[in-house]
């Protein structure tokens, strides 16, 4: 918590040793620190410059955030006095500057912050200041600089090329040229902040701050590693503009492409190049939050903290909210509130945005008779609720309806999602008891070469080849009057179209399958045969499912989709039959498309066995539910084609991400490579056909991603398979190439009677099959006697492909393989 010491006693750093000399600190700091450019010394000398200039902001201990959960600690750098942090390393720069120096002046470019930083600094030593701004530079903004005595300069339609400019213009009159980011005296004058935290906070156990370029958190970590190694530092930006994020991940600062966000101030293309290689020794972790939470924090802090702040500022209080620094329970974390200049003119809009995240505000619609009391009824009705009316506007002239209703838009609480009971599961067991085949639950033979107990629960063995076939029962005999009066509308990749063609069939309701139009021809074949009227529209579900909508705006059929409440119940009986066959399950794992099937299973076997682990896996392609979990709330992805194409969803249903969340032990993301595996061993070794989809849970373990469920009894449902043949051709071929049973390369063959036999022998000596075979000899660039020989062979198994490598590459050093490489990555766990 914060310490009792005043703001005098902050002015030790000119003499360190009243305060945190090296052997009195918890361990000794890092020996690596000295191989940087940027030094403690540096900071220090830093701190002697500045402290006449800057404010040394208070720290404050905050009221809501983090109650319960960590000691929240805010260092308000909006109280700087330029209302950010950045003055801090402007000063710095301009009190180093020579005389000479002085007397030329300098020109700068770069974000609102810096360069009223830059212009007060100037103002203050009597250095003239000439800033290039972009030609979206705000009148604002630009009289800011001007009552800093600053000579403004408009060029450019986006900062870049301001920039550019002003590196021309300093040239043309003969100033000097300030960079805003990574230079090391503007860097030494940002670690003077994080001096300033150690020496007001006595316990500190980690530091969250917002990285832009990356010289605020660089420069701390200097400071405060040096000082205190101990402490936690983590990095916070913007999901729209993740540049440290992709620098750490590429090992190099580079340019990336900036999507719109509230946080602009920290939404930059590439990460600073000094701050970058101290970055990557020695910060915590770094972290993204989107817009939403951005938002979110912000209202938290002007209602709950009363202090306001830039979005950017913000970011480290997302991320607590969040849930992203789960390991900081009951730590004392100083939260960096880097600036406060916000454009007043925005700050209503994220307010908004905030309010709506947090379902404080929300819209709708509703029709009324056009009568005279019937608006004043209806906002009776609102305000008994406890809602404020923030917005409400009568249409009478452009709606479709009669003409006698009228629609209002106004605000109050949204409909709740709908969260699953065990109660629905028994009564959808006991409706569908007749109408599906309960599927075996067999030991899988790949345990034999694991440290896995695995079980498979073959709902791929349904009469449709899928679990939706449950759900689907479950709907159509719950609401069996109904829906043969009005007819169902399913909207599908293809697995619950097949299961309501097949049980509408059987129950004589009338069925409309809506498709996307890269659906398998065999799967829309089936459903008309089936009797179902099919319609392809689109490229995914999401598609589907906005056509189903369109289409059916009158009501007059029922639209049935994964998420609804009955479909989810009756996929839950697939948990139900888990533990009557199998009761010492230990943990089941999961598919997970949009989430029905695993908030079911999750509901029945917690309740049926509460110490049984549940687990979700998806495809790395498309990680909608890990997302949804990180965010809060389903978050919409872009739809990548994968092999498991069952489970392409862009994001989770509403009603099973409430039933999930807070109850999920573990959601497991998939790399394609492993479901393709997977599937060729559930053909191969239990002699079942699965789909992509299906055998997502067991890619998982044979992924390594299980560990702790070694020796454990685990079930892996099988959820699906209606693969067509095509896929399944290729699926098996990408399998095959991932574990080096396909390989293919190029080698040089003496161009003689004898070469392509001795290639043909090489091949066969380890036992390889030759599956293709072709020459070349015009296009190539080697020498004229040798002839390039592409080669597609299939071997046995990882040992016998590595074998076969070692003895190609001993009579052909120069032989080029196109394969995946056959290395511990890929090895089977």
């Amino acid at each position: 918590m914060a310490c009792e010491k005043t703001y005098e006693s902050c002015n030790y750093f000119g003499d360190i040793s009243g305060a945190y000399k090296l052997n009195e600190i918890e361990q000794e700091p890092i020996d690596s620190i000295s191989k940087i450019k940027l030094k403690l010394e540096d900071i220090q000398e830093a701190h002697n410059r500045i402290k006449n200039y800057t404010t040394v902001t208070p720290i404050i201990e905050a009221k809501y955030v983090g109650n319960h959960f960590c000691n929240v600690l805010l260092k308000c750098e909006n109280l700087q006095i330029t209302g950010s942090f950045k003055a801090r390393g402007t000063f710095n720069v301009v009190t180093c500057m020579t005389t000479a120096e002085k007397g030329k002046g300098c020109t700068v470019a770069g974000g609102r912050n810096f360069l009223n930083a830059m212009t007060y600094s100037g103002l203050k030593e009597s250095v003239p200041v000439n800033v290039v701004v972009p030609k979206d530079c705000s009148l604002a903004d630009r009289q800011k600089y001007k009552e800093n005595y600053a000579v403004v300069k408009v060029f450019g339609n986006d900062s870049n090329e301001s920039s550019l400019h002003a590196l021309t213009y300093c040239d043309e009159i003969g100033s000097h040229f300030i960079r805003c980011s990574d230079r090391l005296d503007l860097l030494a004058g940002y670690g003077t902040l994080g001096l300033e935290i150690l020496s007001q906070v006595d316990k500190l156990d980690a530091i969250i701050c917002p990285v832009g370029t990356g010289g605020l958190i660089a420069s701390i970590l200097v400071a405060v590693k040096s000082l205190k190694p101990q402490c936690l530092i983590y990095g916070v930006e913007s999901s729209a503009a993740p540049t440290m994020s992709r620098a750490l991940q590429e090992k190099k600062p580079t340019i990336i492409l900036v999507k719109p966000t509230i946080a602009e101030s920290i939404a930059d293309k590439i990460a600073s190049n000094n701050a970058f290689h101290i970055i990557k020794r020695y910060l915590t972790k770094m972290i993204t939050v989107d817009d939403l939470w951005i938002s979110r924090a912000m209202v938290n802090l002007l209602e709950r903290e009363k202090i306001i702040v830039e979005a950017a500022a913000a970011t480290p209080i997302a991320a607590i909210m969040a849930g992203k620094v789960p390991e900081l329970r009951g730590k004392n974390v100083v939260c960096v509130l880097t600036g406060g200049n916000i454009k007043l003119s925005r700050l209503p809009h994220i307010v908004d945005r905030g309010l709506m995240a947090e379902g404080r505000l929300v819209g709708f619609s509703i029709t009324l008779p056009d009568g005279p009391a019937e608006i004043a009824r209806l906002l009776t009705k609102v305000v008994d609720t406890g809602a404020d009316v923030r917005s409400f506007e009568p249409e009478r002239s452009w709606i479709k309806r009669d003409a006698l209703n009228v629609t209002e838009e106004t605000m109050m609480e949204p409909e709740r999602p709908h969260i699953l009971t065990f109660n629905e599961i028994k009564q959808a067991a006991e409706r569908i008891e007749d109408g599906i085949i309960h599927t075996p639950l067999c030991e899988a033979k790949i345990s034999k070469y694991m440290d896995y107990n695995i079980y498979l629960k073959c709902d791929n063995l349904q009469y449709t080849g899928s679990c939706s076939e449950r759900g689907i029962r479950n709907a159509f005999v719950a609401l069996n009057d109904e829906m043969s009066e009005r007819g169902v509308i399913v909207p599908s990749n293809g697995n619950m179209a097949l299961g309501a063609a097949y049980q509408g069939h059987l129950l004589n309701i009338p069925v409309t399958a809506i498709l996307p139009e890269r659906c398998p021809p065999s799967l829309s074949q089936r459903c008309a045969e089936l009797g179902a009227h099919v319609v392809l529209v689109g490229e995914t579900v999401e598609d589907a499912v906005s056509y189903a909508n369109k289409t059916n705006r009158d009501g007059s059929q029922i639209i049935l989709t994964s998420d609804d409440p009955l479909v989810m119940a009756g996929l839950g009986t697939v948990g139900v039959e888990i533990i009557t066959q199998l009761p010492e399950t230990d943990a089941v794992i999961v598919p997970v498309a949009s989430g029905g099937l695993l908030a079911a299973t999750l509901v029945a076997c917690k309740k049926l066995k509460c110490t049984c682990l549940v687990y979700g896996a998806e495809c790395a392609k498309v990680p909608k539910m890990m997302k949804a979990l990180q965010s809060g709330y389903p978050v919409s992805l872009p739809v990548i084609p994968n092999i498991a194409q069952g489970l392409s969803s862009a994001v989770v249903g509403e009603n099973a991400f409430a039933t999930i969340r807070g109850r999920l032990d573990r959601m497991l993301v998939v790399d394609e490579a492993y479901i393709a595996r997977a599937v060729i061993n559930v053909l191969e070794r239990e002699r079942l056909v699965a789909d992509g989809a299906g055998v997502c849970a067991l890619a998982a373990v044979m992924q390594g991603l299980v560990p702790e469920l070694r020796g454990k009894r685990a079930v892996c449902v099988i959820s699906g398979g209606n693969i067509d043949s095509g896929r399944l051709s290729r699926t098996i071929h990408r399998g095959l190439g991932v574990s080096g049973r396909l390989m293919r390369f190029a080698v040089p063959v003496p161009d003689h009677c004898k070469g392509l036999e001795i290639l043909a022998e090489a091949i066969a000596d380890k036992r390889a099959v030759i599956k293709s075979f072709g020459t070349e000899q015009i296009w190539v660039h080697s020498d004229i006697g040798s002839t390039w020989a592409n080669v597609v062979v299939e071997t046995a198994n990882e040992e016998n492909a590595l074998a076969l490598k070692e003895h190609l590459r001993n009579l052909y050093p120069t032989i080029k393989f196109a394969v995946f490489e056959v290395d511990e990555k890929h090895k089977m766990r």
